[in-house]
């Protein structure tokens, strides 16, 4: 749909085919045929690309850019934003808000104001939204009823408990919240903790690209070396070298990582001994958009994220590539993948749902008829 004809405006659009995904097996983003009636206002240009991608849902974004995304089974939160200011400047729409949209039905909910700078990360755990943004805050928000919500606390400088630099991610386990920012520290805070919200902090002279919280360790991206801490001791446990650039990602199972990052390459390390135990080439580290800059890692296929707009999916096993998938017009800077589907957004302003089974089933070279 199209609100007011202005540049900010979202619209949500399904392409022809779109019905082949899968929505009976699981819990999936289905779209409101009242909704996608409304499409009339795509323009030729627009439908030309679109009608390449008949396996997708599209939903285009208010933002200049989409940088951050994550999913459930009732809501999407999406953050975004850009320095460039191409809003109306009589307009009542803040390019700063975390937007929520129905995860059902693609219609937005709520947009929640409180950042004054681009959003750089959401989380989402239990019926909180988290979110944290370059002006290095992080708001707590939580519902209020079905439809309002509210900060249920913000961490700043302002209040002196918060970074001072951009919020790079977000990650929680039980009632842990690990930030990670530009400032070159992480920070841990208590969730369940009194009124002061306690936290502790990790200093890494090197900065901080990407932090995830799993089985009480801290495991950080920091310049070409990943640091593992223990989330209670706050000590440096192992580090893990190989990647030849700055590593953007990582995601964890068990005692083994999964990192890429600006080299070109998709590594496993084992956590336990630090080792590089695989590698796989993923995209040519010889020009500047072969960097990946999201994965998801699931038993053994690897989904990246590249800055080339493409998302390769990768077996991590033979190290083959199972598919490229090709539909985004710039960077892909988020992915989720919950075991039938891809949502992944992009600098392009879109978010694009991707059937993940008619994917695996197709041919491993790039398949621009499915994507």
């Amino acid at each position: 749909t199209t609100g007011r004809s202005t540049s900010y405006n979202y619209r949500v659009v399904m392409i022809k085919g779109g019905t082949e995904l899968d929505m009976r097996a699981h819990r999936t983003l289905s779209f409101d045929k009242d909704i996608i009636s409304k499409t009339s206002s795509t323009t030729s240009s627009e439908s030309k690309v679109l009608k390449k991608t008949p396996n997708q849902v599209v939903v285009k974004s208010r933002y200049r850019q989409v940088n951050c995304m994550k999913f459930n089974s009732s809501v999407i939160a999406i953050g975004g934003g850009s320095d460039i200011w191409d809003f109306e400047p009589d307009s009542s729409v803040w390019p700063f808000d975390v937007t929520l949209y129905d995860a059902k039905y693609a219609k937005k909910l709520k947009s929640l104001p409180g950042h004054r700078s681009t959003i750089t990360s959401v989380y989402l755990h239990q019926d909180w939204v988290i979110s944290g943004g370059k002006d290095a805050s992080i708001f707590l928000w939580k519902p209020e009823g079905s439809e309002n919500w509210s900060v249920d606390c913000e961490f700043s400088v302002a209040d002196r408990r918060g970074h001072t630099g951009k919020i790079t991610s977000l990650s929680v386990e039980g009632n842990i919240l690990v930030s990670s920012s530009s400032d070159k520290t992480i920070q841990i805070w208590d969730l369940e903790g009194d009124s002061s919200w306690s936290k502790s902090t990790i200093l890494n002279t090197k900065g901080v690209n990407y932090a995830q919280l799993k089985d009480g360790k801290i495991l950080a991206c920091c310049g070409k070396e990943i640091f593992c801490y223990d989330a209670e001791t706050k000590q440096n446990v192992v580090n893990m070298r190989g990647h030849q650039g700055r590593i953007s990602t990582l995601q964890s199972r068990y005692d083994q990582i999964v990192s890429a990052g600006s080299d070109g390459t998709v590594r496993m390390f084992d956590i336990r001994s630090g080792k590089n135990v695989r590698t796989i080439k993923s995209t040519s580290s010889r020009i500047s958009n072969g960097t990946t800059n999201c994965l998801q890692w699931d038993e053994n296929k690897v989904i990246c994220g590249n800055k080339d707009g493409a998302i390769r999916i990768f077996d991590m096993i033979s190290g083959e590539r199972i598919n490229k998938l090709e539909g985004h017009h710039s960077s892909v800077t988020c992915l989720q993948y919950d075991g039938c589907k891809i949502l992944s957004g992009s600098l392009d302003r879109s978010l694009r749902l991707w059937n993940f089974r008619s994917l695996l089933s197709s041919s491993s070279s790039s398949n621009k008829a499915l994507t």
